[in-house]
């Protein structure tokens, strides 16, 4: 007796579980290569921000890199509602997009949508960016998970290590950062800054924090 053509039921369900077994297979192999772009976008944008700040400390009119605190010693007429979080990011967006100062990085280079926000919805008294003249806020710049970047100067490492200082307004609430030590015990980028991104778990120093310097 002749066998009629087409698949039975059981060779459907043979070829749907092979290919649900392939798709699924394939996903676990896109979704590290997904993070794995994700973390290296961020890495470039810290390499372009590094940059510009290592710019702007090199030109004679600034001197030095940003503050990690912005205040009215630093800047006159700068008096805020709160300033308590977020602020050495904070300093870095208004150092370096200050009216009529001169900056390698462009915030709409950033590869990712919504990279800028006022997290803790502080403001200034007088306007002291280029991001809009009747625009006070103090804006951070935030890496691709939505988190805002950690900023230390280096004169200030001890100082946020041993109180706890750096405040980072998260997605879910108030995180904490502080800058890296080496297994030696000495601070990276010592004469300089750190510059960090709490990565895709959303916290600050754990393995996957993305940064200006090897660790």
């Amino acid at each position: 007796m002749r066998r009629n053509d087409g698949f039975t039921l059981l060779e459907l369900l043979v070829v749907m579980a092979i290919i649900a077994l392939l798709a699924g297979i394939g996903l676990l192999g896109i979704i590290p290569m997904l993070r794995s772009s994700e973390a290296e976008s961020v890495q470039t944008v810290v390499t372009q921000v590094a940059a510009a700040l290592e710019a702007y400390a090199n030109n004679p009119q600034n001197g030095d890199f940003p503050p990690t605190v912005l205040d009215n010693d630093t800047l006159p007429g700068f008096g805020v509602s709160r300033n308590d979080q977020n602020s050495g990011i904070e300093s870095v967006m208004v150092c370096l997009h200050r009216p009529n100062t001169t900056t390698s990085f462009d915030i709409e280079d950033v590869p990712w949508p919504d990279a800028m926000e006022n997290r803790d919805q502080d403001r200034t008294q007088v306007t002291l960016t280029d991001f809009g003249m009747d625009n006070r806020n103090l804006y951070e710049l935030l890496d691709w998970w939505g988190t805002p970047f950690a900023y230390f100067h280096h004169r200030d490492y001890d100082i946020i290590a041993a109180k706890n200082m750096g405040r980072v307004t998260g997605l879910n609430g108030i995180i904490k950062a502080k800058p890296w030590k080496s297994p030696k015990g000495f601070w990276y980028r010592r004469n300089g800054f750190q510059l960090i991104s709490a990565g895709p778990d959303l916290l600050f120093n754990t393995d996957d924090d993305i940064t200006n310097f090897e660790r």
